[in-house]
This record gives C-alpha cells, structure tokens and sequence, in this order.
C-alpha cells in the first residue's frame, strides 16, 4: 500500500533533530509545519470518525464485502496518520515550540479535519480552545460512521456535457458511509459497485450532479491510500420535462417503460429513436437506427438544456416503426391483444391470416393496440355487433344497394380466376358505373356489412382477406 504522505529530506532532518538535545530553531519549526500542510492536504485528510471502525459491532454484516474492505482500509489509514500527528505533538522537544494561540491556530488551520478525527486524548494535547475552535462533534456522535468533507478550496468536475462544474468544499456535508446497524449508505455503496464492475463512464441526471462531489472525495482518498482508483467520467444529462416544462412526473402520465410496451403498444425501436433524440441529434436526421446510434453517438454532444416530452410525436414515430416491421413480428406482436378483444381468436389457427392481412392493416395504425383493433373485424364471429357510425350508414336505400351487390359479387368465382383485390375492384367499379352510382355508395354500405365499422382497410382488400363465403355471407345479414 502507497504511502499517504511523503516526507521531504529537509523536513526529514527537523524530524531528526527533534530527537537531539537543544531547543528547536525557527527553521525546524517552520520545516515540521511545512511537511504537515504537505501531508494533511492529500485526499486523506477529509477522514473523521474511523477511530473505531475496525470495531466487529460497528461494521456490522455487509451485503458486499469490499464495502467492509474499504472501510478498513481507510480507517487503518485515518489511524496512521493520527499516530504521525500525534506522535509529533508528544515529542519532548516539540513542546519546546511557542504555544501560543497563534501557533495552535495555525496547526489548526493545517489539518483541522485530521484534529477532528482525534479522540479525547489527543484532543487534551492540543487544548480545549482547539476543539472550540473546530466546533467538533462529540466524538461520540462520530464514531465508526462518518467521512469528512474537505474544507477550503473547491472540488472540481469534468463533466462530459455540463463541462467543468465545481463546488465549494465548505458546502458539501460530512458523510455517514455505514449506519449504526452497519449497513452501507447509498454513497459508500455505489463506489465500491462501481469500482468492482469496472465502472468508466457514470451517465446519469443533472439531478445527481451534486452526488459527484461527494462521491469523488471517496474515490480520491481510495486513490490516495491505495492506488488503481481513478476518477469515472462523469455525464450528467438534462431531465426530461413535461408538455407544461416542469420536471416529468406522475402527473404528466410518466410511466415504467413496461407500460409504454404493455399499455400504450409502443415498439422498442420507436422508444428508443425518440429518447434518444431528446436532447440529442445528428443533424437534421429524425429516423435513427440503432446501428447508425452507435456509429454518431457521442455523449459530449448531448444538449445541456432539458427536452420536452412530446407524446403525439412518440405516436407519429411509432407509426413509422410500425409501417417498417416485418409483418410475421407485428402479428406476434398484437396475437395476445386479439386474444383479449375478439372471442375465439386462436393465434394458432388465425396467425396465416393475420399475417396476410397486415400490409393493410399496419398502415393505419400508430399503435399496437390500434393495430389489434384495426384486425379484430377479420376473426369476428356473425352476425357482428355494429357501431354507431356503421349503423347510421345502414339505411334501407344502402341495404338495398347489398342486395344488388351480393348478387353482382355471388357469379365472381373464388380464387385467382375472380376474388382478387384487382378482380373484385374491377366488378364493383362497373357496376357502380352501370347503376350510375358513385363508387361511395356502393363502398360505404359494403364496409358497414363487412367491418361493422364507418372506416377500415380498402374496402377491396377486405373483401380479399375475409374470402368469398365469409364476404357473401356478411353482406347477406344486411340484405332486405
């Protein structure tokens, strides 16, 4: 293990000399305190409270041993440089040196964290007016549990998108790293969980900004005491916000990602192109893939303002994700949803359909629960329940036009030869013609008959997927 200060050769020889008969020269004096600013303003010197930290009953049972590992660590430490201090206090000659309240304020101001750390003993060597001085804790209230902060000057970060962000260290609070129970907080454990998985890059809210600091006075007395500690890359990215510009919450619909797949039938795909455009672009590039992510991402270039959060364009996104998924996926996808919604669906039986039919379907849809419902009319048993707009459409003058179509469409052979998207296109489009009737009065009683809705996939192409019999059979139920 590294040392935690280092001794230059001039102060080397004053320590020396202290062991000499005679009274200490200015010079000595000036060289001991020299090497004790040097010393106390390493990293180590912003450690309170470990004098008992090897005590079984304070450290208590840990979930991951390094916690513990750590702990002593810094606490064997804190106590060798208690024992350098303090064995300069109690040298013979040391007393020698002028004590007047001047030099006690000046070793004060020298290493007042490291006096802090010192138990009643120590603290009688300095005397009471150094302890008033500090404004210490009882060292009861410090015992085993607490870290301190670093006083005077600033703890400075990096940040790979705010840039450089300091903070006063007379700012930050002392830290408790283990509770009386023993447990680890949440500040000792996510550096060592760090550390151990190898952890370079920490990404996460502007929100934990402040975390950083006192999680870095952590790793850099790690660093200090025993090496192979550097400093993560810290990111701290922008919030997202709400439509009204405050921080996304609960009553803004903000919900586990699990709902966004389950409850709002959103692809992966889609999330994923739209979080990562909030804050973040590549040009004027909307449609991201994950390949062309990895290939210009670079957290630097994330935006330091936060992002609004835009649920009808998530929509719209989600819309274009779905027009581009492999048709088989989809009807996975939405299987479940028609399982709910349509009685006797059978994913079994239905899927060779529902397969088909999805390169009309999956246009019309920016949703996978639309999507479900935009195919639930292909597997709905007769006679089918109609909505209302479907219903107002079916007057006695449109039902009598399904009696000439059911006719006109009955002579149409099944198959290739004739029940075909174009072939049946081509029929109606005549008739319409012969009857002088334009083509939506014959389209819209049709679709009512065969969807039980007002709006669906091209008409044509219902009649292609739902086949001969069953299309004839539908229009028969709203035949006078």
């Amino acid at each position: 293990m590294a040392d935690i200060y280092e001794i230059k050769p001039g102060a080397r020889q004053a320590e020396q000399r202290l062991d000499e008969p005679g009274d200490i020269t200015e010079e000595a004096n000036e060289t001991l305190l020299e090497t004790l600013s040097h010393d106390l303003r390493t990293p180590l010197n912003t450690i309170i409270g470990f004098a008992d930290m090897m005590d079984q009953e304070i450290l208590g049972p840990l979930t991951n041993p390094h916690y513990r590992e750590y702990v002593e660590v810094i606490s064997t430490e804190g106590k060798r440089m208690l024992d350098f201090i303090n064995d300069l206090l109690n040298r013979k000659r040391f007393e020698n040196m002028k004590r007047s309240e001047q030099s006690f304020r000046h070793v004060i101001e020298l290493a007042p964290d490291l006096i802090a750390v010192c138990r009643e003993g120590v603290i009688d060597l300095i005397n009471p007016a150094g302890a008033d001085m500090l404004g210490m804790w009882p060292a009861s209230e410090l015992k085993g549990r607490v870290f301190k902060a670093p006083r005077g000057g600033r703890v400075e970060i990096d940040d790979a998108v705010q840039g450089k962000v300091s903070w006063p260290s007379d700012a930050m609070d002392d830290l408790v790293l283990l509770r009386s129970d023993g447990t680890p907080t949440y500040m000792l454990a996510v550096v060592v969980d760090d550390v151990d998985m190898g952890i370079t890059h920490v990404i996460r809210g502007d929100d934990h900004i402040n975390n950083a600091f006192r999680q870095l006075v952590i790793v850099r007395a790690m660093e200090a005491i025993e090496g192979n500690w550097p400093d993560p890359v810290y990111a701290h990215i922008p919030l997202i916000h709400g439509a009204d510009g405050a921080k996304l919450s609960k009553r803004h619909g903000a919900l586990g990602v699990d709902a966004y797949r389950d409850e709002m039938g959103l692809l992966p795909e889609a999330v994923f192109n739209y979080l990562l455009r909030l804050g973040w672009g590549h040009g004027d590039e909307e449609i991201i893939s994950r390949e062309q992510a990895v290939e210009w991402f670079d957290v630097t270039d994330v935006n330091k303002g936060a992002s609004r959060f835009d649920f009808k364009k998530l929509l719209n996104l989600n819309g274009h994700y779905m027009r581009e998924a492999d048709d088989a996926r989809l009807a996975a996808l939405i299987a479940p949803r028609l399982e709910r919604i349509v009685p006797g669906f059978s994913a079994e039986r239905d899927m060779p359909l529902l397969i088909r039919a999805m390169p009309v379907l999956k246009v019309r849809a920016a949703q996978l629960d639309e999507l479900a419902e935009g195919a639930a009319f292909l597997f709905q048993q007769r006679p089918l329940p109609l909505a209302e707009k479907a219903a107002a459409v079916l007057t006695d003058e449109a039902r009598a036009i399904l009696g000439t179509v059911h006719q006109r469409l009955a002579v149409v052979p099944d198959g290739e030869n004739g029940w075909t998207t174009e072939g049946l296109e081509a029929t109606v489009k005549a008739m319409a013609e012969e009857l002088g009737l334009g083509l939506g009065k014959i389209a819209q009683p049709l679709r009512a008959s065969l969807t039980g809705q007002a709006t669906s996939p091209g008409i044509f192409d219902v009649l292609a997927l739902l086949g001969r019999d069953e299309s004839l059979a539908r229009i028969g139920d709203h035949v006078v």
